[in-house]
């Protein structure tokens, strides 16, 4: 798990250039390119609504996560739950990333 948070050791900016160099990679530009050619002004509409679906999510997890300490999602639910929700989510990680 410690690679995937860093090591808790990146700082807010890092993690703002990380999550920013995310959005404006190759693949995310040519995936809304070719959404907005396929479906026109509604491709537009989805590739907009998808960045603020984003972001209010963000907004609503980010709290809970720095209230809690933790860094991950994971680590915040099992903090929170005591149950084993790490191999859950690590399952549920591998399954969609498989599919």
């Amino acid at each position: 798990m410690e690679f995937f948070a860093g090591g808790r050791l990146f700082t807010p900016m890092e993690n703002g250039f990380a999550i920013a160099g995310d959005y404006m990679s190759a693949a995310s530009f040519l995936g809304i390119s070719g959404l907005i050619a396929l479906l026109g002004y509604d491709g537009l509409l989805y590739s907009v609504g998808f960045l603020v679906a984003w972001l209010v999510v963000l907004m609503l997890v980010a709290e809970l996560v720095r209230n809690c300490g933790r860094y991950t999602l994971a680590d915040v639910l099992s903090v929170r739950m005591r149950v084993r929700v790490r191999v859950a989510a690590g399952a549920a990680s591998v399954t969609v990333s498989v599919l």
